[in-house]
């Protein structure tokens, strides 16, 4: 038998190569006691991440960080408020020197070695027997990177590089999985992701959203999220919006970027595009405003480009400009506003801008939390203090506010009025009205739906109540599809417009289309209710205007034993289902909604000429919120019902109706 030699260079191993060779091993740390010395900024993140692991921490400084005493003050972890001496080491199995002095710490490592407890040494890789790997979860998938303890941010981002791709992973397989259920078929796992899917490209649309009413997206926007598989959402976008747009999520994979804790970096932003196109997904990436007016478009659209995904910018009106046209302040008028400047408040790193551009408006994004700041560089930069300024706050949205004044006065008055983001501030002679729009009067609207009434004034949209589902009709609705389906149902009767988006958009998620309703005659009642059936490409066989719900069963002709569905969206006119079974007609009343008092109801309101109610229980609830504050200006309301119920809290009303042609079914 022959034996191998080996020389002695290659036999000895310097301590040096033993401390840079970390071998990744998985510990569990459940109730494992570990010490760290230094409540600084690292001995804070290190004693946070051992806690959140099941360790049994304590900590050892004369000092801890706030963001430390919160985790004391809860009993989750135990503060030793002393100095550092080898005896503390006593009954630990794990060691962290975290301190800001680089020779105590690598003290601390040689007093655990000597007493042979694992160490982490946070100032030295060489000498540290441990390190902390940067780590992502997903789901019972976890994932540690490390570079030899020599470069954090690195291994921070690869880290996030693979947390990207683990996420967009797993959500392809919920989509994939569903569709796969839908059609009977076994599930998959998630490593059994058909390779082929990651070698043929999809494509991604960088979509505008607008200034943030859902109806003021581009129609090309529109049409591109409809066929998305996959969509990205801005923070600022409300939560409605994809709603508000009627469109089916069933089948899209959503990812809301307010929706987590954590931030999203830019990065982590185009690696997730980059990995779910990748898949062969038609990805939409849905941007507040106009992706490249300070919406970092560009970005995008190079690491798509370097990963050769094909791309396509579909423009959105930016709200620099849309939210004060909205607003009734326009930007330019011929021969006296000929100029405006659009700037955003900070630089990259936080800071306020050192300077603005001067026109003869200028328009500041993302300002409001500098404002004080902001209107000292303006006044430095030679601007007058009486000049007119301006911030619009939730511009195109409801609880829409206006704050105006002279440049010198804005931060106290926007202080005093608790303005928040989203807000724009506009200053220069964009700031005052021009005298058409001042001679119109300022509308507080509480309805739901403030289309068709806009050309009665300025409308500033302060919903009284607010849709929430209805649980029950929810869970009937799927029954009820059935029925159409059989063709059970002579006669469907949609009571609204939302009736008709959240009927058609349930039969979408159930992968069905208008021929559900191929033996069943429809009824709108409203002519907005038949307007939006034709968006859908139906048109009702009876529309009925007139308020007599008895002339709605008697438009119907014989209805003994007829099927007959009633499908509710926000409201119904009192007593129709009644009719209908008097008539002999067989009613399933589908209601789809409710209507609660808006939790948004008590924020200050706005300065304004009219309040317009269109129900009584929004009189009730404006009451019961801001009492007689609501009632200090004049009154309208949209029909004698409200007009009554006005009338019993002692406040005169009017009578105001819109134009026939857009008035809408309201509650």
């Amino acid at each position: 038998m022959t034996t191998s030699t080996i020389s002695s260079q290659e036999r000895i191993v310097t301590r040096r190569q033993v401390a840079v060779a970390y071998l990744p091993l998985a510990i569990r740390t459940a109730d494992l006691p570990c010490l760290v010395v230094g409540g600084g900024r690292v001995g804070t993140r290190k004693a946070i991440t051992l806690c959140r692991a099941g360790a049994k921490v304590t900590i050892l400084s004369p000092e801890i960080s706030p963001r430390l005493r919160e985790f004391v003050n809860r009993g989750q972890i135990e503060w030793l408020e002393s100095q550092y001496t080898p005896s503390r080491m006593r009954g630990f199995r794990l060691v962290v020197a975290a301190t800001a002095d680089h020779r105590l710490n690598c003290r601390i490592g040689q007093d655990a070695e000597a007493k042979g407890i694992l160490s982490c040494e946070v100032s030295s890789a060489d000498s540290s027997r441990v390190i902390f790997p940067a780590v992502c979860h997903e789901g019972n998938i976890t994932v540690a990177v490390h570079s030899q303890g020599r470069d954090c941010r690195q291994s921070q981002t690869v880290r996030n590089r693979i947390a990207v791709w683990l996420s967009a992973s797993r959500q392809l397989h919920k989509v994939q999985a569903g569709r796969r259920e839908h059609r009977g078929e076994a599930p998959t796992h998630l490593g059994e992701i058909d390779a082929r899917q990651w070698a043929s490209a999809g494509r991604v649309y960088i979509v505008g959203a607008g200034p943030g009413a859902a109806d003021l997206i581009s129609l090309r926007g529109y049409h591109a999220l409809r066929s998305a598989d996959a969509i990205l959402v801005d923070r600022l976008i409300p939560a409605t919006f994809l709603e508000d747009l009627g469109i089916s999520l069933a089948g899209k994979l959503i990812q809301w970027l307010g929706s987590e804790e954590r931030h999203w970096t830019q990065e982590e932003i185009n690696g997730w595009l980059v990995a779910t196109a990748a898949t062969g997904r038609i990805v939409v990436r849905l941007k507040g405003g106009d992706p490249f007016v300070f919406g970092r478009g560009d970005s995008e659209i190079e690491s798509l480009e370097s990963h050769r995904i094909p791309w396509e910018v579909i423009p959105g009106a930016s709200s620099a400009t849309a939210v004060l046209g909205s607003a009734g302040l326009p930007l330019t008028r011929h021969g006296q506003r000929r100029s405006f400047a659009v700037a955003t408040a900070r630089v990259e790193g936080g800071q306020v801008s050192a300077s603005f551009p001067r026109a003869d408006s200028l328009v500041i994004l993302m300002g409001v939390m500098v404002l004080g700041q902001v209107i000292s560089r303006l006044l430095a930069d030679g601007w007058p203090p009486d000049t007119p300024a301006a911030i619009v706050e939730r511009g195109t949205l409801a609880w829409e506010r206006q704050i105006s004044g002279p440049l010198c006065r804005l931060s106290e008055l926007a202080e005093r009025a608790s303005v928040a983001s989203p807000a724009l501030v506009v200053v220069g002679k964009a700031a005052r009205a021009i005298a058409a729009i001042r001679s119109r009067p300022t509308i507080l609207y509480t309805g739901l739906d403030a289309t068709g009434f806009r050309t009665l004034g300025n409308v500033l949209h302060w919903p009284a109540q607010a849709i929430v589902p209805n649980e029950e009709g929810q869970r009937r609705l799927p029954h009820a599809l059935a029925s159409l389906r059989r063709g059970d149902v002579d006669w469907a009767v949609f009571a609204d417009k939302l009736a008709v988006k959240t009927f058609w958009i349930a039969v979408a998620d159930q992968r069905l289309d208008a021929r559900i309703m191929r033996s069943t005659k429809i009824v709108a009642l409203g002519i907005e209710t038949s307007r939006r059936l034709e968006e859908y490409c139906l048109r009702a066989d009876v529309v009925i205007t007139e308020k007599d719900v008895r002339k709605t069963a008697a438009r119907l002709g014989e209805l003994s034993h007829k099927g007959v569905l009633v499908v509710e969206g926000s409201h119904t006119p009192r007593g129709l289902c009644r009719q209908l079974e008097e008539a002999g007609a067989v009613v399933n009343h589908l209601v789809l909604h409710r209507l609660v008092p808006h939790p948004e109801l008590g924020r200050p309101l706005p300065s304004h000429n009219v309040v317009y109610f269109v129900s009584p229980a929004g009189v009730r609830a404006y009451t019961k919120t801001y009492g007689k504050k609501a009632f200090q200006r004049e009154i309208w309301c949209l029909g004698e019902a409200t007009r009554r119920a006005l009338a019993a809290c002692g406040v005169p009303a009017i009578v105001v109706r819109p134009s026939r042609q857009l008035l809408a079914c309201q509650t």
